[in-house]
């Protein structure tokens, strides 16, 4: 069975990690996929990942400090005080950072010398933190700076550093003394003024969507920049081998990294999911909220058909059926402004994945006691017999990869009200349409 892997957060469309790692499944012959989870609140995502039975998931802002004290930190994370990894097993979960080597091996990897240098690290975030940690283990003088002055203080009395607020006296007379700056700020906002940089400063920015004022300064005045791409690289490096216990491939998933990679299309709303995972239901609610037109693919297949969908399977048979259904996916390229709500095994098939392509797909994940739960599973062609719910489960467990190599995002339905999901979709719908 394909294991899943993810990245928690909130936001997370932005984020590269799932095509990184899923080139090293992929160059490894591994079983597995990695896929991006918008959950509403760190503990709603750590209870999601378990529900999904991933082996293990990323952290992103802003849920690194909150999920510290929900798993069992090791390692680097317990100086830290802030986790980017989880690894579930056995029914525990265990708190990793790699933000901090990550970090590390970005500046060495790029020739930057660490030891007895003066560093200022911007933000006291989880990021922020790690980054602190790493460059005093390997030597460094680091100041941390934050827009909270309180917070910057919690961190130099945890790690034993410096700590100064972002008044831009005093942090200009502290820029001026640093030969690293380090951001982990995570928006693009003017702190540091880049004319106060050495002429020898070296600049590593965690962000990657967009160039930072600190960063586009920089390079406007010829200093040393690391891309933040390489922080995202290698503390992905190591988690990739936390959670597979494989040597990752470091040049394939580089690639993956920079190569362009398809856009995620902003044009059109694809849920998708297993049969009561509630996608109709949602899309009516985002239809309302937004105006956007509404096709339900089920509906249209019966409405041409003449027939619904259990007696198209009892009378035609399955595959007479997906034929229909993927007829009405291909539609999709015509359409603009719509949401759509697909059948339970919409994702089956390359061709169906193309025609969502159109779309921006979000996976609402229901587990099988829920799904069947919501149904009437005689009415359900493929749940009938003695076991639903076991059958649910070998369906969807059959299903998984198929979901997440269609989808671009997924967010948990089994407890949330339709209008709670929707919520979250529309975040995820917004953060693509505004690229």
């Amino acid at each position: 069975m394909t294991t899943l892997f993810a990245l928690a957060g909130r936001p997370v469309m932005h984020s590269l990690s799932p095509a990184m790692h899923n080139a090293a499944f992929a160059k490894l012959g591994i079983d597995a996929r990695y896929v991006r989870v918008h959950a509403e609140d760190s503990a709603g995502a750590l209870e999601l990942c378990r529900q999904m039975k991933v082996g293990g998931f990323n952290v992103t802002a802003p849920y690194k400090e909150a999920l510290f004290g929900r798993v069992r930190p090791q390692g680097d994370a317990r100086h830290i005080g802030a986790v980017n990894t989880v690894l579930l097993r056995g029914g525990r979960a265990v708190g990793l950072n790699t933000d901090g080597v990550g970090a590390l091996r970005a500046l060495v990897e790029n020739g930057v010398e660490l030891k007895g240098r003066s560093a200022l690290v911007l933000g006291a975030g989880g990021a922020g933190r790690a980054a602190v940690f790493a460059l005093k283990a390997a030597g460094a003088r680091v100041t941390v700076a934050n827009r909270t002055r309180s917070r910057a203080e919690e961190v130099a009395r945890r790690l034993g550093c410096a700590s100064a607020g972002l008044e831009p006296a005093r942090l200009e007379a502290i820029v001026r003394d640093s030969e690293i700056v380090v951001s982990a700020l995570g928006a693009p906002v003017r702190v540091v003024d880049s004319r106060a940089l050495q002429a020898r400063s070296v600049v590593l920015d965690a962000a990657y969507g967009w160039e930072s004022p600190l960063v586009a300064g920089a390079r406007r005045r010829g200093l040393k920049v690391v891309d933040g791409r390489e922080w995202l690289l290698y503390q992905g490096l190591a988690a990739f081998e936390a959670f597979t216990g494989e040597q990752a491939p470091v040049a394939v998933m580089r690639r993956a990294l920079y190569a362009p990679g398809e856009p995620i299309r902003g044009q059109n709303l694809a849920l998708v999911g297993f049969m009561g995972a509630g996608k109709s239901t949602v899309a009516r609610e985002i239809a309302r909220r937004t105006g956007m037109a509404l096709v339900d693919i089920d509906e249209r297949i019966e409405k041409r058909a003449g027939a619904s969908v259990a007696e198209l399977f009892a009378t035609r048979g399955e595959a007479a059926f997906r034929r229909l259904e993927r007829a009405e996916l291909r539609r999709l390229a015509a359409l603009e402004a719509t949401v759509v709500a697909c059948g339970g095994g919409a994702v089956l098939g390359r061709a169906n994945v193309a025609a969502l392509r159109d779309c921006m797909v979000a996976w609402l994940w229901v587990g099988p006691q829920t799904a069947v739960s919501r149904i009437e599973p005689r009415s359900r062609p493929l749940l009938k017999g003695k076991n639903p719910v076991g059958r649910a489960k070998q369906i969807l467990e059959a299903r998984l990869r198929a979901y997440a190599a269609a989808s671009h995002v997924v967010i948990g339905g089994d407890e949330r009200p339709p209008e709670a999901i929707a919520g979250l979709v529309l975040e995820c719908f917004d953060e693509v349409s505004k690229r």
